[in-house]
């Protein structure tokens, strides 16, 4: 079992969020402790007013409200009735035993857990102190009680093991919510990618997409976050979710966050792929980019190709699962650009890369193209093509206006 505590300044913003999610359906209020009628019969307000009265007598303690989670193992199947017991023996156990709280299951993620309600105001004005009450008090009652229920007890996982608890999005056949949130859970936390592409790179290795939407779009223009589910072939199929009823929220700010964070990490990290891709060059039985893409695979890294649909290979972006670095080949260098590969191999143009149909790598070519243009790329597709031989026409035509003008413009001509 694992044991999250929170604190907010806000009982009825920890409320909405608990209600939300029994109003949709993907939650149940299993308790009401210290409330004056039972659980089936409180209204909102009577759960926001109850908590209210107790916090009105502490005008001066600005953090009021308390929210607790207790995650547990996927492998358990608990009861309502052993999840009500084991809320009521940990708020006992941390000192909120007194408190008035409400316990709701959920169900929006891939292992069962709980969410706690209450507030840190007593009945005599006093408030309890959450200094030190995660690392102290609720780590010893969270072994008493794996003892006692016979628990999974909390463990840190191996990358190994936290890799293995994702699983590719199957549309169709499982929760969709909750299975974009495992993936999420491991991806996010754990990965270094400093912006949307290299996210994306990743993300669509378990058939899921991170976008903010059409650039006119309200989800856009209020910076929202819509996380999709992609199809064998890459493409979005059915309804994207709002990051707002995900797990933790990873929104646009996480995600910007997430970003900054990665930026000084991934610079200490370069040196360690680039041997793993200078190790694999080396092999003289790496000729192509299939042989290459094996080669890597036994270094942990996968390779993730973005072309054109005429099978031309405009960029590539490199995912060490053992370092947790997700890199582009561009910011690596010219040596591992497709470019530069290319030349290395002795291959140019649409035949330096399998067609997006024969290859076994995920391609990403029109999902999640890269916006800058590097000087050592063509054009990705037909429409950018057409508009370079449009604005190569347009100037030749002002370069021969602007000649004629020149020769109008010569000496010794007289004007008539």
């Amino acid at each position: 079992m694992v044991a999250r505590i929170g604190s907010s300044k806000n009982i009825q913003k920890v409320l909405n969020y608990n209600e939300q999610k029994v109003a949709k359906g993907r939650a149940v209020l299993l308790a009401a402790e210290g409330f004056l009628k039972d659980a089936g019969r409180l209204s909102f307000y009577d759960k926001w007013r109850a908590f209210q009265r107790l916090i009105e007598l502490n005008e001066r303690a600005t953090t009021n409200a308390v929210h607790i989670s207790l995650n547990f193992d996927p492998s358990e199947s608990l009861s309502n009735e052993k999840m009500e017991a084991i809320a009521a023996a940990y708020m006992q156990g941390i000192g909120f035993g007194e408190q008035p709280y409400l316990v709701y299951r959920h169900e929006d993620a891939g292992h069962p857990h709980l969410h706690i309600v209450t507030t840190n105001i007593c009945r005599d004005g006093g408030r309890i102190s959450l200094h030190g009450l995660g690392r102290g008090p609720s780590e010893q009652v969270r072994k008493s009680l794996e003892q006692k229920f016979g628990l999974v007890p909390a463990q840190r996982k191996s990358n190994q093991e936290q890799a293995a608890v994702a699983r590719k999005v199957v549309y169709g056949n499982d929760d969709l919510r909750r299975s974009i949130a495992n993936v999420l859970q491991v991806v996010l936390p754990h990965y270094r990618f400093g912006s949307f592409p290299e996210l994306n790179a990743i993300l669509g290795l378990y058939r899921v997409q991170a976008s903010r939407g059409a650039a006119d779009s309200r989800t856009f223009k209020r910076g929202g976050l819509l996380y999709h589910a992609l199809d064998e072939k890459g493409r979005p199929v059915g309804p994207p979710l709002k990051a707002s009823i995900l797990p933790q929220n990873p929104g646009l700010k996480y995600l910007e966050k997430r970003f900054a964070e990665s930026i000084a990490q991934k610079v200490a990290l370069q040196p360690r792929l680039r041997t793993k891709l200078d190790w694999a060059l080396s092999s003289k039985d790496v000729r192509s980019w299939d042989s290459f893409c094996q080669a890597l695979a036994k270094s942990g890294v996968e390779v993730v190709l973005r072309q054109n649909e005429e099978g031309f290979i405009y960029g590539v972006t490199y995912i060490d699962h053992q370092n947790k670095l997700v890199a582009n080949g561009s910011e690596l260098g010219k040596r591992y650009s497709p470019k530069g590969l290319g030349e290395q191999w002795g291959i140019c143009g649409p035949a330096n890369g399998p067609k997006p149909a024969e290859s076994g790598h995920q391609k990403q070519a029109l999902l999640h193209p890269y916006n800058e243009k590097k000087s050592d790329q063509l054009p990705a597709t037909r429409s950018e093509l057409l508009e370079v031989l449009l604005a190569s026409e347009f100037t030749i035509e002002q370069q021969a206006a602007q000649g004629q003008k020149k020769r109008k413009k010569r000496k010794g001509r007289r004007p008539k």
